[in-house]
């Protein structure tokens, strides 16, 4: 997932895609897999979906990238940042919260 990271910092999402799809693939096939491992993937995903402004799917993979996190072990910035992102794909997307 690092090299993923690295290529979506370059903007080639072209290939992040491909690496995002090759991770799902490998992770599908795999068993006993350590939480760090999917957490891994779920950050990526979301900050995939977020450049592409996609905010349904960043919004998912962000949810699922907490569920595989320790809150604790997150700083107090990330948390307020993520929650922010998350408040606001919340709002921008139709079919999440609907006000």
């Amino acid at each position: 997932m690092q090299i993923a990271v690295f290529k979506l910092e370059k903007g080639d999402q072209h290939e992040c895609k491909k690496l995002l799809e090759d991770g799902k693939t490998s992770l599908d096939s795999m068993t006993d897999i350590d939480p760090s491992v999917y957490a891994s993937y779920q950050w990526f995903s979301s900050q995939y979906h977020k450049s592409r402004q996609e905010f349904a799917e960043f919004y998912k993979s962000a949810l699922l990238y907490l569920a595989y996190m320790s809150v604790e072990s997150l700083s107090d910035t990330f948390k307020l940042d993520l929650a922010f992102d998350l408040s606001l794909s919340a709002l921008l997307v139709d079919n999440i919260y609907n006000f």
